[in-house]
This record gives C-alpha cells, structure tokens and sequence, in this order.
C-alpha cells in the first residue's frame, strides 16, 4: 500500500489564505465603525432609559403621564420623548436630542431607523414630555 504523505501548500493557496484573512479583518472594521455610528445614534435612547431610571419611585412617570413645559425648561430634558403642538395645529413627535439657542432638534423611530429633524422653538405652541 503506497503511503500518502500531505505536501506543503503552494504559494497560490497560501496568497488565497491570506486574502480570505485579510478581507475578514476588513469587514471586522467595518463591522466596528457602524457599531461606533450605531452607539451615536443611541446616545439619546440611554440617556432617556437612564432619566427613566431615576423615576420608577415617581408614580405619574410611570403611568405615562404627559406633562405641560416651558420653553425655558427643554434644555433640562435632553433623552425624553417629547411632543410638540405646532402653530398650525400639527403635532411633531421625537426624543429630544438638542437644544441650541432656539432650534430643538428631535428624533424619531421610522421604518427601522432613526430619522433626526429640526424645529424652531417659536413655531411651536405647546411642548408636552410624556
């Protein structure tokens, strides 16, 4: 019976091996920098599970009762879910993700991503936290 001994791979598997491993570490980046993107998009989302944190002694925050506030008030709440009545009777909707001087900046769940807009303070008659 003859004996069958394993022959060192040539050089083309070897290029082959390395570029499979090369183009896995490739995509591993890729991978990291929509997670590092990912985690961004998030901030607002743990900021908001954390002020949630803070009130589970609070009764009406957890029954979900919306409430009334100031203009002046909004910077205070950066992370929770806000709703704004507009001048012309429309109703925006988002997490609060900044206040700048008087442009608020929301964001909002749509269609398996997170859609960011930006409103003027002055067009808005009413901002309710719920």
């Amino acid at each position: 019976m003859p004996t069958i001994r394993p022959t060192p791979p040539s050089g083309h598997c070897l290029r082959v091996a390395c570029a499979a491993a090369l183009s896995c570490l490739a995509i591993g980046s890729v991978e990291a920098v929509a997670a590092t993107a990912l985690a961004e998009d998030d901030a607002a989302w743990v900021a908001h599970h954390l002020a949630g944190a803070s009130q589970r002694g609070n009764p009406d925050a957890r029954a979900g009762v919306e409430r009334v506030v100031e203009r002046e008030d909004l910077s205070g709440l950066l992370g929770r879910p806000l709703r704004c009545r507009m001048q012309d009777g429309r109703t925006r909707e988002g997490v609060l993700v900044a206040v700048d001087g008087s442009m608020l900046t929301l964001q909002s769940r749509v269609a398996g991503g997170a859609y960011r807009f930006s409103l003027h303070a002055g067009s808005v008659r009413q901002f309710i936290v719920h």
